[in-house]
């Protein structure tokens, strides 16, 4: 692809980050003609059902949320408060000293992006037992994947007490069996008899690790909580591994595409593995476990890079186009395939690009038009662990680029650039405030928790 100035990875971008116009175009070409038509025609149809819900959440008044209307913009800068009543003491404390911590953390750059995302995060989490993914109503719920991202930024930004209650949830919502469900209620039951997905244990043992690891002074206090859990969950994990006619790797649930599965994918077992590896890195807190999921940690990274290494990472062993969980792969979640895993980094956001310049799920991924911003976040978030941060900005600027008009990141974005779906999104806003603290400077990184 030519058209616009490439980041260090080499994927043509525009200025600020946006895919250019010629870039844009032949990537619909690429797509070709499906059923006689355009896609391009048929996707404008499809479009025309995913409206942008709102353009926020805010407090109406003390612990009660309201929606923006897709055109508005919340009152008050640098606030997520609707009316005088919202803005009480509480809620002005909070505030302020999350975008104290978020600006004395990241680049001036960053500041707007960063601050809003961490803001509508308070709003998604403030007085709840955890982080619901979104505030509409089949997104108001507990996915143990968007809480772990959420509990590993609020540890670095020192926000201790709203991680150990948010850790204590999820291990009292674990399954017997120490496999967690796709998502919870707030009062931790379960809305529908959708499966359960095998990720779950691993969100939960790197959202432990990764707390421990910033939260030292907390440490203590979260394993009290959450040491059987994950005594559990390794447990849940090696039985499975080990199943009867097993192939080495997790069984087939489904992962993040939340869709039914009988072969086991890329994202299941990147997040087992991660999973395993922060387990083991907590050492003697979690006793002879720990080394055992060492010991399955190193054989499961071994048959991952083989299985589905041979075919290029993709979304199953045996194929499947490329898939956004290639970046679950990399740190911050696994170690010890960045050789094998980062040259593929421009390979998958090329074949998973779309009109408006984010990326899709995976190639496959049956909404051909729409980009989503957990995936897209995801890639800004592994080109700077791989060591292009050049590219990280730039889908970082796409992702600034593309919020509703009060600054709220949406889940998808359409062809035409404009948002859609649900906005805010707490995976969304979690990745980008994190991406956006490694891009600082180390020391300006070390500042959240002496802060």
């Amino acid at each position: 692809m030519t058209g616009g100035p490439a980041g260090d990875g080499g994927v043509p971008l525009g200025r600020q980050g946006r895919v250019a116009r010629r870039a844009v175009l032949g990537a619909g070409l690429a797509l070709g003609v499906v059923g006689g038509g355009s896609l391009l025609r048929d996707a404008a149809r499809a479009e025309e059902t995913i409206p942008l819900v709102s353009a926020g959440v805010g407090f109406s008044g003390p612990s009660q949320r309201s929606f923006l209307l897709p055109q508005e913009r919340f009152p008050v800068p640098g606030s997520r408060a609707l009316t005088p009543a919202a803005r009480t003491p509480e809620l002005v404390a909070a505030e302020t000293g999350l975008l104290a911590v978020v600006r004395r953390t990241v680049d001036p750059r960053w500041a707007g992006l960063a601050g809003d995302a961490v803001l509508d995060l308070n709003v998604l989490s403030a007085g709840l037992p955890a982080p619901v993914a979104a505030w509409t109503a089949n997104w108001r719920y507990v996915w143990p994947r968007d809480a772990a991202h959420v509990c590993r930024l609020y540890a670095d930004l020192g926000r201790g007490a709203d991680v150990l209650r948010w850790i204590t949830f999820l291990a009292r919502c674990q399954r017997p069996d120490g496999q967690f469900e796709a998502r919870y209620t707030l009062a931790g039951s379960t809305p529908d008899a959708r499966p359960h997905q095998a990720d779950g244990a691993g969100w939960f043992l790197w959202a432990l690790h990764r707390s421990c690891r910033a939260l030292p002074g907390l440490r203590e206090d979260l394993l009290a909580v959450a040491r059987p859990a994950a005594v559990a969950a390794l447990r849940a994990v090696f039985t499975d591994l080990d199943r009867p006619r097993g192939d080495g790797l997790p069984s087939p649930t489904p992962d993040y595409w939340e869709v039914p599965e009988r072969r086991t994918t890329l994202g299941v077992a990147a997040v087992t593995l991660a999973g395993l590896q922060a387990a083991a890195a907590l050492g003697e807190d979690l006793g002879p476990q720990a080394v055992q999921a060492a010991s399955y940690a190193e054989r499961l990274r071994e048959v991952v890079a083989v299985r589905f290494g041979r075919t290029g990472f993709r979304r199953y062993a045996r194929g499947g186009g490329y898939d956004a969980a290639l970046a679950l792969l990399l740190p911050p979640y696994v170690h010890g395939l960045e050789r094998e895993v980062v040259p593929l980094l421009d390979l998958a956001w090329t074949a998973m690009l779309r009109p408006a310049g984010g990326v899709s799920p995976g190639e496959g991924w049956k909404d051909t038009w729409v980009s989503w911003t957990p995936e897209t976040a995801l890639f800004a978030q592994a080109y700077v662990a791989a060591g292009h941060p050049g590219r990280g900005r730039d889908v970082l600027a796409w992702l600034e680029e593309h919020r509703t008009v009060a600054g709220s990141l949406p889940e998808k974005v359409l062809s035409e650039g404009s948002p859609a779906a649900v906005a805010p999104l707490a995976w969304t806003c979690a990745l980008v405030c994190s991406t956006a603290m490694e891009l600082a400077p180390p020391a300006a990184r070390g500042q959240a928790e002496a802060g």
